[in-house]
């Protein structure tokens, strides 16, 4: 072979060589690969009803409230409207052994893995809807949100389907707030324990959370102190536990009931708090809590024995009161509630009522208390030393 063929064949080689050697991946890991490749094969779009059939189901929590599975049952209806096609519907209970299907809408707080990843990192308040592989994830803490998240995903469905067609793409996303008082509320307990909410006006919301214990309750207060909250006060009462924290722009009261194993914990905006001191006092009484009416009277409105609505009245060991409400709007509810004070009052020329709270304006709750401040009389016999109300309006409070 003469020396020009073998610089040929040299060359070709050397260039065969540098092309099998690109087509080696070298990258490290941890680096960055070429914009055209591909590691993972892209998310694909669910076909939720293909052909006039589906194999999706719509998944709600084992034992829902009834307001959870009316939501449920509104996205089944709602695919079922544009589509024709109606889902199969059950609980999310799975034989011991057994595996979820993998083509499911998932409602609420299921036992899913998919609803519990995304509900984690849902803060209260807010709701989302999205897809975990081949699952679509309606998901919200409370049923007010729930509603929301599962009316947004029925407008995209409407948007979307057509007959014996549903293609929900891979990358929808919905997302809102309902009840953005809760929001900087942390999470409580496990991932999987369903929580309600109850609003109680003036933009102040209350978390309940029943079936938990004191060892769990004790575990929040330590997430809310992480959270950036600041304990104001702390009090037991046996076993049960009251808690306050406060921050620039919240305040939170969390208690525990031991009798129920409940807790609740309410959120609102930040207030100046008042400060807190145990007050010396000389013990001169046993406590004691009285519940107003039970011996009924006459109804002036009807004539017939009725009770006098409600009235709590709660003595001190220094001989002062606490009433919670004031009984029904009835002139014989005010004499009441002062025999009442009188008989329990270790001095009766000297009655004190530390506080008198009301809870709400329903007149069988401040009818009597109207009647009981209107008289005076009652003023010379009673000293109120402060009220505590909640009025939702300017009208209630006048």
């Amino acid at each position: 072979m003469n020396r020009q063929c073998m610089l040929w064949l040299g060359s070709l080689f050397l260039i065969l060589a540098l092309l099998f050697s690109g087509c080696t991946d070298t990258a490290e890991p941890g680096h960055d690969t070429d914009a055209t490749e591909s590691l993972t094969p892209a998310v694909q779009d669910l076909h939720v009803v293909a052909q006039g059939h589906s194999e999706y189901s719509v998944i709600i929590r084992e034992g829902a409230s009834d307001a959870v599975v009316d939501a449920g049952r509104s996205v089944m209806n709602g695919i079922q409207a544009q589509t024709g096609v109606k889902l199969a519907w059950t609980d999310d209970y799975v034989e011991e052994g057994d595996t979820a299907p993998t083509k499911e809408i998932l409602v609420g707080l299921t036992a899913r893995e998919e609803s519990l990843s995304v509900l984690g990192n849902l803060p209260y308040g807010e709701y989302t809807v999205q897809t975990v592989g081949e699952k679509i994830v309606i998901a919200a803490w409370d049923e007010e949100s729930l509603i929301k998240a599962c009316d947004a995903f029925i407008n995209y469905v409407r948007r979307s389907a057509a007959e014996g067609e549903l293609t929900v793409a891979a990358d929808y996303t919905a997302s809102g707030v309902e009840n953005a008082a809760v929001q900087a509320l942390p999470h409580y307990g496990a991932a999987d324990e369903a929580i309600r909410f109850v609003d109680l006006g003036d933009a102040c919301c209350m978390l309940y959370a029943d079936h938990t214990d004191v060892s769990e309750f004790g575990e929040y207060l330590a997430v809310l102190e992480n959270a950036g909250y600041t304990c104001f006060a702390y009090r037991e009462f046996g076993k049960n536990l009251h808690a306050v924290y406060t921050s620039g722009e919240k305040v939170i009261h969390a208690s525990y009931t031991a009798a129920t194993k409940d807790a609740r914990v309410s959120i609102e905006d930040a207030y100046d708090m008042p400060l807190f001191t145990e007050q010396p006092y000389e013990k001169v009484c046993e406590p004691s809590v009285t519940l107003v009416g039970q011996e009924g009277y006459m109804n002036d409105r009807e004539g017939v024995p009725n009770q006098i609505g409600l009235c709590l009245i709660f003595r001190l060991e220094d001989g002062r009161f606490i009433v919670v409400d004031g009984g029904d709007y009835v002139p014989a509810a005010g004499p009441l509630i002062l025999r009442t004070l009188r008989n329990l009052a270790v001095d009766k020329d000297n009655i004190v009522i530390a506080a008198w709270f009301l809870t709400h304006t329903h007149s069988d709750h401040t009818g009597g208390f109207v009647h009981f401040t209107e008289d005076l009389n009652y003023h010379k016999k009673v000293k109120i030393e402060s009220i505590v109300h909640h009025m939702v309006t300017k009208e209630q409070y006048d």
